[in-house]
């Protein structure tokens, strides 16, 4: 769940942007530049709540709170270096990305309409 919502804020953003700019490069760039720190930021909050628990007596709650700490730095990794080498790859929302047309969903209007 917690990780999850800046993915998608990140692929939103690349999807907004692609499709403005014409190019992925360009979308994931601007993306990153325009999101990146909006990551940055929700992750570092996020993990201190969970280092509180460090203050904790009970030692499952101390390593709860380290390892979700852990899980959120690594997804926020995931999110800034391997999400946009493998937007830039497989190209989702252009007609020469490596997949079919198929991988672009369209907007609400096209897909209830």
């Amino acid at each position: 769940g917690i990780a999850v919502d800046d993915t998608i804020h990140f692929l939103f953003r690349a999807r907004t942007e692609t499709r403005r700019t014409g190019d992925a490069e360009q979308g994931v760039e601007a993306a990153l530049g325009s999101v990146g720190r909006a990551l940055v930021f929700t992750t570092c909050v996020v993990s201190a709540g969970f280092l509180v628990l460090l203050l904790a007596t009970l030692t499952p709650a101390r390593h709860f709170g380290v390892l979700s700490a852990v899980a959120m730095v690594t997804a926020l990794a995931a999110d800034l270096v391997l999400l946009p080498m493998l937007l830039r790859w497989i190209r989702p929302w252009t007609h020469t990305g490596r997949g079919t047309k198929t991988t672009d969903l369209g907007s609400s209007d096209e897909r209830d309409g």
